[in-house]
């Protein structure tokens, strides 16, 4: 999930505040988070808020919640498309 899903889906920003803090971070660069600020839509809480509720990257099978079982299959069955 992006930061920019994290945001709208949550409230804080827009679409419309994604789009214009993307085509700023096009011209000055920049993290998404830092442009929104920048623009005047995000506070720096919202946004470290936004980033707590981010989910973390998996660090083993475990973590995923997928079975042993079910990545074999999906393995085979990718290896079985041409």
């Amino acid at each position: 999930m992006f930061l920019g899903d994290i945001l709208i889906a949550n409230g804080f920003v827009t679409k419309e505040d994604v789009a214009a803090a993307l085509e700023r971070q096009q011209k000055a660069g920049g993290a998404l988070g830092d442009n929104l600020i920048a623009l005047g839509r995000l506070t720096e809480a919202r946004l470290k808020q936004a980033l707590e509720l981010a989910p973390t990257e998996p660090r083993d099978l475990r973590e995923t919640g997928l079975s042993e079982q079910f990545l074999v299959n999906l393995i085979l069955k990718f290896m079985s498309v041409k």
